[in-house]
């Protein structure tokens, strides 16, 4: 049921057996009429071919008619609904003709016409003919179709093919009834549903009709258009379409500017409080609830030029208290430009200063990136010599002492001689480097460039350490050459390997046939690395095929150690083992036969590593030391966690007490004073949303338009409170319902 939020809360407070009685007496209601009636009356309605007096008789039930289909709409279950939008039905495009052919008389200017003017006559139909002329007749022969796009020229269009005289006397005849204003509560109904707002959204006409309806002579139908609206723009997406529907009325109306109109009818509806409530809620809404703040001032100055800032001067001290909250609220949101100007030089100089900073940070990072490679490629090749000497300490042990000496070969090595042979040598005077570096990125300037800096610098010093041009390279990768790739450089490589967006970039160069020649080298290099087939899986393959031999010799004597340890008392020891006894690694399971012999070497092996990686030795460091330091850690850092999060709702408290005693001192500021702090709080507001990434937006739901409506009608809409609002928003695309 489409209640109101006052009667959905006091349905709520029903114990349960009244709203079973209720759910009994829903299941015994029967709809008045179905669908298909209300639209067979209303398609007799615009039917052309009826003569003058028959459409008289017709169009007296007309009112009735609407208001019986509004209160179906708006009181009967969904599926009542769903049935009268479906597409064999077609309620929507039915009523959406109906409202513009309800109004039609009055874009056309009828007066004139009916006065006997036959110059407007004449205008409309050479005006419908040079319109034919750029469109084929079949495009043009129904005069109400719903087939054309929304746009303002097919508005246009839609206006400028009425039959003649009939239509415009028969359309004369309903503009003089509350048609209009009913079929916009049948709409309104349509879009407190989920499903009838996405349908409405879709329509190519219904917004655009619905806009055209603040042409009606009824200020109340014109107050309930813009309550409409307004709630529409708070919908995520729907400002555009307002905006969009704005755009045709200029087209249609011929108005000079955007807006025109509808400030016309505020300056002139000054008797009626409720539309110029309506109406100033409206442009308060449609400018500021907008989160780009050039956007913004963009549409507050449309309405500035069409002068509604003297108009809101001279109605400040209107006596409608309504009205007074409506007005502040825009002028409270309005946008000072000169004020954010003030400080431009100063920014001006701030920013200076930070670009240099920025320039000096981006040459020391440079610098520390350098570094960094070196002393990588330096690691591996240590790691790699130490590898070498491990192999010849290992090809002249003595065969009865293998395993001995195996275990004891980390004890026997002379760490300091190793550490005097091996240390880095010292770098050459940082003068000299950075000269370098200008050097080379004043050589580096001509080249065109695609990858990130940093990126494309440590791929250039990896090149260098290798000493091989890209084809070399390449063809290599695709030889799985390991003697001209070093598994060391490989593995160095894997971290250049392009991502998407690199071979977008590099393609898209390639695709406008650009000199390749003026690509930077690495730019060169990752264009014929990026169009190596299965490049990722083939450096992987590499990678392993130059590891193996290591992770081998590195796995034989572990297991030799534990076979022998497990046969010494059946056998003597071995210095070998077959292929085939690899099986038996997982045949050999502890006495709960929840772990195999392969699974504690593994663990074993990945212990020793995780020990080695923090600086500890896996003989002197049993897990029932090393683990409880990270349980302590980690139960020391969540606490600290909770410490800090409580520090900051402590801090926001107070930061709250704080923003409520300046605006108490606020109060007994100056007018001037009160609006430059404003002015700073609005800008902070702004710069926080900018800030994050993505504005909050809550899914909607069936009542939301209403919900809206109600809450705009209390609270007047601010920039501060925009957010506090923003749990009606949601997507105004054309999601399936389930989602709502």
């Amino acid at each position: 049921m489409n209640l109101p939020p006052d009667k959905a809360r006091l349905l709520r407070q029903y114990d349960n057996e009244k709203k079973w009685d209720l759910i009994c007496d829903q299941e015994r209601f029967q709809v008045k009429n179905p669908p298909h009636t209300y639209i067979q009356k209303l398609q007799s309605f615009l039917d052309p071919s009826v003569t003058r007096k028959k459409f008289r008789r017709r169009v007296q039930e007309s009112t009735k008619v609407l208001r019986e289909l509004e209160i179906s709409l708006r009181t009967n279950h969904i599926g009542w609904v769903r049935e009268f939008l479906n597409d064999e039905n077609k309620g929507l495009d039915v009523l959406v003709d109906y409202l513009s052919f309800a109004q039609c008389s009055v874009m056309f200017d009828f007066e004139a016409l009916e006065s006997g003017d036959d110059g407007a006559f004449d205008k409309l139909r050479s005006w419908s003919r040079s319109i034919e002329d750029l469109q084929p007749p079949s495009a043009l022969s129904a005069p109400f179709t719903n087939s054309l796009a929304r746009s303002a020229r097919q508005s246009v269009l839609r206006y400028s093919t009425l039959p003649g005289r009939r239509a415009l006397k028969n359309s004369r005849l309903v503009s003089q009834k509350d048609d209009v204003h009913v079929c916009i509560l049948c709409l309104r109904a349509i879009m407190n549903y989920q499903y009838g707002f996405n349908l409405v959204m879709s329509h190519p006409h219904a917004v655009n009709e619905i806009a055209l309806s603040l042409n009606n002579k009824n200020p109340r139908t014109k107050a309930l258009v813009l309550e409409l609206l307004a709630a529409v723009c708070l919908v995520r997406g729907g400002h555009e379409i307002i905006l969009a529907a704005f755009d045709n009325f200029k087209e249609v109306c011929k108005e000079l500017h955007r807006f025109e109109k509808l400030m016309e009818y505020f300056r002139n509806e000054d008797s009626n409080i409720d539309f110029m409530v309506a109406c100033m809620q409206f442009i308060n809404i449609v400018v500021h609830s907008v989160e780009d703040m050039n956007f913004r001032v963009h549409l507050q100055y449309e309405f500035t030029k069409l002068g509604l800032e003297e108009f809101l001067q001279k109605s400040r001290h209107t006596e409608s208290e309504k009205l007074q909250v409506q007005i502040q609220a825009y002028l409270d949101n309005v946008f000072d430009v000169g004020g954010l100007l003030e400080d431009a030089e100063t920014k001006n100089v701030a920013l200076e200063k930070v670009e240099e900073l920025e320039e000096h940070v981006s040459h020391l990072t440079e610098k520390l990136l350098d570094l960094e490679n070196e002393n990588m490629m330096r690691v591996a090749e240590l790691e790699k010599q130490l590898l070498q000497r491990e192999k010849e300490l290992e090809s002249i042990k003595d065969e009865a002492t293998a395993f001995s000496l195996l275990i004891n070969s980390c004890q026997d090595l002379d760490l300091d001689k190793f550490e005097e042979l091996f240390k880095t040598k010292a770098q050459g005077p940082a003068l000299d480097l950075i000269c370098s570096k200008n050097k080379t990125a004043q050589k580096a300037a001509s080249k065109v460039t695609l990858l990130e800096a940093n990126r494309a610098k440590n791929l250039a010093i990896t090149l260098r350490k290798a000493g091989r041009s890209a084809e070399e390279i390449c063809r290599a990768i695709h030889t799985f050459d390991l003697q001209t790739l070093p598994v060391d450089f490989v593995e160095c490589l894997m971290r250049f390997l392009p991502t998407e967006a690199e071979v977008k970039l590099l393609r898209q160069y390639e695709r406008e046939r650009q000199p390749l020649e003026e690509l930077a080298a690495e730019d060169r290099f990752m264009l014929l690395f990026s169009k190596v087939e299965r490049l990722t899986q083939r450096m992987a393959g590499m990678a392993f095929l130059g590891n193996f031999q290591d992770n081998l010799q590195m796995l034989t004597p572990i297991i030799l150690a534990l076979g022998n340890y497990m046969n010494s008392s059946k056998r003597g020891a071995v210095y070998g083992f077959k292929l085939q006894s690899l099986d038996l690694l997982l045949d050999t399971k502890s006495t709960d036969r929840k772990m195999t012999l392969l699974h504690f070497i593994a663990l074993t092996e990945a212990y020793n590593a995780v020990v080695r990686y923090f600086g500890e030795s896996p003989k002197t460091t049993p897990p029932s030391v090393f683990f409880p330091v990270f349980v302590r850690f980690i139960r020391s850092y969540k606490e600290a966690e909770q410490e800090n999060e409580a520090r900051k709702k402590q801090e926001e408290v107070m930061r709250e007490k704080q923003l409520a005693q300046e605006a108490k001192k606020l109060d007994a500021k100056t007018p001037s004073q009160r609006n430059k702090w404003q002015q700073q709080e609005l800008i902070a507001e702004l710069r926080r949303r900018q800030a994050k990434e993505h504005r909050p937006v809550y899914e909607g739901k069936d009542g939301t338009i209403e919900d809206i409506i109600t809450v705009l009608k209390s609270v007047p809409f601010t920039a501060r409170t925009a957010k506090r609002g923003s749990r009606f928003f949601c997507d105004a695309a054309h999601h399936d319902e389930s989602n709502c």
